[in-house]
């Protein structure tokens, strides 16, 4: 998602329109009630009236370039000073222009207090609506910047996760290559087309930050097939998805940490083999993806450690807010992960 430097204040345009033109039409209307001279009052409307529309403009001008970022007492002070000043220029401008020969009118039989209160009742609300306008624009515009960086993070760690396949195990899997190539051609093949297969998907979904289930499927085989071909242990696996699951969306690469934890504290079943089972199950708007392995939550993993889950949650938080459950726990002589998606990613 692009975030532009600088993006319009379209609450604060439309204040400034809302008040210009209430300004206009109730000025004519009161006074038309109050002179009989029509075109004196429609020229000195139209005088007094712009100049009522530039001082509010400036009025909103210099509270969103005042580096007024919160409603502070600073900020009331400034608003009410600007409003302040702005009704005793108004006041002082309309008396002058009363008694101008131009207009043909002479001085408004109009209490100064009520003048006084009128402009400045205007001036206030519209420049504290135009500082509450602009400090919600600031938050926007900070939790905009926010997801932007959110939205960062969760590219590299996708983009981390598309590298899985890095230089060493690349190196690996051609060692493998070469020494198959002539004794057993067919494996080496199958070697070479899994591979292919899963760094087409890495780069063909580079740039796509929702994949349907079907080609996170296709992933998780490539990636599983890769681990059967290089691992000395016996490892197999099997994945099974409803129909209706298959176009769902998904976070690309989201299952991946998964399996891959799977397969790393994976335990040889009594058949000598590291089972992996995929599932993808849909039950209304919830998606629910199993990963089970033949394993032992209380014994360590074949290099000595203990996999914790992989660190899924801001990813999950960003596009599952509230909407998302994963656990893991021992069923037999199995380690089923279970992940719980709510709804469509956003």
């Amino acid at each position: 998602m692009d975030l532009p430097e600088k993006k319009r204040d379209r609450g604060a345009v439309l204040l400034f329109v809302f008040g210009a033109f209430s300004i206009y039409v109730f000025g004519l209307i009161a006074r038309f009630s109050a002179l009989d001279d029509k075109p004196a009052v429609i020229a000195f409307s139209l005088a007094m009236d712009t100049a009522f529309v530039l001082v509010l403009g400036i009025n909103q001008y210099l509270i969103r370039h005042g580096a007024t970022s919160g409603f502070d007492i600073r900020a009331v002070a400034v608003t009410f000073g600007l409003a302040l000043v702005s009704t005793v220029a108004m006041l002082a401008l309309v008396l002058v222009s009363e008694r101008q020969a131009a207009f043909g009118m002479g001085r408004l039989n109009l209490n100064i207090a009520h003048r006084f209160i009128y402009y400045f009742f205007i001036f206030s609300t519209f420049n504290f609506a135009g500082l509450w306008l602009h400090i919600q624009f600031l938050a926007n515009q900070a939790a905009l910047r926010a997801l932007k960086a959110e939205r960062e993070a969760e590219h590299a760690e996708v983009r981390r996760l598309r590298q899985q396949l890095d230089p060493h195990f690349i190196f690996s899997g051609l060692n493998l290559l070469a020494v198959d190539i002539n004794d057993r051609p067919k494996r080496a093949l199958s070697r070479l087309r899994e591979m292919t297969n899963y760094l087409r998907l890495s780069m063909d979904t580079a740039d796509i930050p929702f994949a349907p289930v079907a080609a996170e499927i296709s992933a998780i085989r490539s990636f599983l097939g890769i681990h059967a071909l290089r691992d000395d242990r016996r490892l197999v696996h099997r994945i099974e998805a409803d129909p209706e699951a298959r176009d769902r969306l998904l976070p690309t690469f989201l299952v991946i940490p998964l399996v891959e934890a799977a397969v790393v504290c994976g335990i040889p079943n009594a058949d000598g083999e590291v089972a992996i089972e995929v599932t993808f199950a849909v039950a209304g708007d919830d998606l629910t993806i199993g990963i089970r392995s033949s394993g032992d939550l209380r014994f360590h993993d074949s290099r000595g450690q203990r996999t914790p889950l992989p660190p899924l949650e801001p990813r999950l938080a960003l596009h599952y807010p509230g909407r998302h459950d994963l656990s893991r726990r021992q069923e037999g002589g199995d380690v089923l992960t279970v992940l719980r998606l709510e709804g469509m990613p956003r």
